[in-house]
């Protein structure tokens, strides 16, 4: 991985389209499409699971094996995962029919991993897939696993530069300011060719464009030879943060607000979602509530839907005591969202799950499932 410090052609040619979308034949890198499932039908029943009620939101990372013909013929599962549910959900599993893998055209073996979820408001549980069959890919990392599995490792961002941004603190637009670039990669990691796809902030064009090359990338690689490649780098300006932005480091994540993480992102292919909901709040992962009701230590999984508008309904996967409900009910007034985008640039409904943790105090600390946040 290097950064390429040689002058390249820049396109500022800005469009309104991207190669891949919804409804169009699922995506092909590097000569390998993923399996996609035919069809799922609904879970059997299993009145022994159902009736305990005592699973809490579960995901448990599993792998199949699909064959040529689309087949499953193994699952596999890290040990220490809910065994309980991966046995009741290992005969549906070895049932279900695929589209087969494709490489270079032709039929092949495929290894795929999902995520099994289980909910205690609904009685079956759920399956994410790396691609559904519309096909969209709803989980980019799930995507991402799913070609390292099969000897593919996708070009990844390490590092982005500081980079600044005019943008008004009071604004209350639906979607916040993005440039979106197309990139194209040597098999060293190193920037060839970078043009705007879309940009809702065009007087800063050039300097992302100029961003971008000092960026620092991790190659693709094919059964172990780095190899060269295309993909999508978003960048966004939220109102909320304070530019110039520092420096976006993987390693150093952890240690950055949710905004600044999310404000950098590397796509393979614009396959699914853009962008993912975001709190337009700051300082997302803790707030502070007013003091009512009995207090304690206590959490609660709930599931969360988010309109077109970044709207959110809350509801919780169990009963609440009265503490808990009212913070359920105060949390419901202040969360709103930047909404999920698809690569066409509109706004899409969005369905998740959060945690919410209450300790003795009036802070109450949220954790986003689909962003992957602690």
């Amino acid at each position: 991985m290097k950064v390429h410090r040689a002058v390249i052609l820049l396109s500022l040619f800005i469009c309104t389209a991207v190669p891949q979308a919804a409804g169009s034949p699922r995506p092909e890198l590097f000569g390998l499409a993923l399996p996609v499932p035919k069809e799922l039908p609904a879970f059997p029943a299993d009145p022994g699971l159902i009736r305990t009620g005592t699973l809490k939101l579960t995901y448990v990372p599993l792998v199949l094996s699909v064959d040529s013909s689309g087949s499953v013929t193994g699952v596999s599962h890290e040990t220490g995962v809910d065994t309980l549910l991966v046995s009741y959900a290992r005969p549906y599993l070895e049932s279900l029919a695929f589209e087969p893998a494709t490489r270079d055209g032709r039929a092949a073996a495929a290894r795929l991993p999902v995520i099994l979820s289980y909910r205690r408001s609904v009685a079956f549980p759920s399956l994410t897939f790396p691609v559904n069959a519309r096909p969209e890919s709803v989980d980019h990392d799930l995507l991402e696993e799913a070609y390292r599995l099969n000897g593919i490792e996708l070009p990844r961002l390490v590092a982005f530069p500081s980079y600044a941004g005019s943008v008004d603190k009071n604004d209350t637009s639906l979607v916040f300011p993005y440039i979106l670039l197309k990139i194209e990669l040597d098999r060293s990691g190193w920037l060839t060719a970078v043009e705007v796809v879309r940009s809702t902030l065009p007087d800063y064009n050039i300097p992302i464009q100029s961003a971008a090359m000092w960026a620092e990338y991790a190659p693709a690689a094919v059964a172990g030879e780095t190899a060269p490649s295309e993909a999508f780098l978003m960048v966004s300006f939220f109102p909320q943060l304070d530019y110039p932005l520092k420096r976006w480091d993987r390693a150093r994540l952890a240690g950055i607000s949710l905004m600044q993480r999310e404000s950098v992102r590397l796509f393979a292919d614009t396959v699914g979602l853009m962008f993912e909901p975001v709190p337009r709040r700051r300082d997302a992962d803790a707030y502070t509530l007013a003091a009512r009701g009995p207090r304690g230590a206590d959490s609660v999984d709930c599931y969360l839907s988010i309109d077109t508008l970044g709207f959110a309904r809350l509801r919780p996967e169990r009963e609440a005591d009265r503490g808990l409900e009212e913070t359920i009910q105060q949390f419901r007034q202040v969360l709103r969202f930047y909404p999920a985008l698809g690569f066409d640039g509109r706004p899409r409904p969005f369905y998740g799950f959060i945690t919410l943790v209450r300790d003795f105090s009036t802070t109450v600390r949220v954790r986003y499932h689909w962003l992957k946040t602690p």
